[in-house]
């Protein structure tokens, strides 16, 4: 059983102290307080790199899903106590991994502002290319979070996720523009109407904030077979059909 001493002792560890502490709190099958006990001890040694261990929690899933969570709050809570250390650890995780929802409620509960926390997810961003497909997750999570701010001159950094190959990725920047009125970024929805590249599923949505939007349409645009099902363009905007 491990001592007081062993628990609270705060001599700063070695790599392989840290990472055999890492290698308890991510032993999904073992009791909570298990994995708890190192967390504390990595959190207690408050070093770039017992913090940096600490977070690959969030990476696991525990068998109970109770204690799961539990022990993911428990640490939220622990990591707002740890500014700058945690800042930086939490930043290079959100850089490199692809499980980061803890990661960023953590972030949006350390940052000063609404301003920081959105440069830090848009560098994140930019970091996974629409051609990537080994961050699909970290990219929607990211973006699904950035529709909750209004980005100004920032939305641009968005827009080649337009084109990105999932389409809950495309949909969703698609709906920061319904949202916000992004009318300089008009001509990428009109662009997707008018080329068959896109799935159903995202021509659909493009036409369907086309029309909400009332974005003036040229004479010129021919609608995919998919879209001409519902709509049709007349006055150079998109009317639905009459049924």
């Amino acid at each position: 059983m491990m001592s007081l001493f062993q628990l609270f002792n705060t001599t700063k560890p070695n790599k392989k102290t840290i990472e055999k502490q890492v290698s308890k709190l991510k032993e999904r099958y073992s009791q909570s307080e298990y994995r708890k006990i190192a967390m504390q001890k990595l959190l207690k040694w408050n070093t770039k790199e017992s913090i940096e261990g600490v977070l690959k929690r969030f990476k696991i899933v525990a068998q109970s899903p109770y204690w799961d969570e539990n022990e993911k709050k428990w640490l939220l809570n622990k990591l707002k106590t740890k500014g700058n250390i945690a800042k930086t650890a939490l930043i290079s995780f959100l850089n490199t991994s692809d499980e980061v929802t803890h990661t960023i409620i953590a972030l949006n509960n350390i940052c000063k502002n609404n301003k920081e926390f959105i440069e830090i997810l848009l560098h994140a961003l930019k970091k996974r290319s629409p051609e990537n497909y080994n961050f699909t997750q970290s990219k929607k999570e990211i973006i699904f979070t950035l529709n909750k701010y209004k980005l100004s001159s920032k939305f641009h950094i968005l827009i080649p996720y337009i084109n990105d190959y999932n389409d809950d990725i495309k949909c969703a920047i698609i709906d920061n523009m319904l949202n916000y009125n992004y009318y300089q970024f008009y001509k990428y929805l009109i662009k997707i109407i008018s080329q068959s590249t896109s799935s159903t599923r995202v021509l659909l949505h493009a036409a369907q904030t086309i029309y909400k939007l009332k974005i003036i349409l040229q004479n010129n645009i021919i609608l995919q077979p998919e879209i001409s099902k519902t709509y049709i363009i007349q006055n150079n905007k998109l009317k639905i059909r009459n049924l």
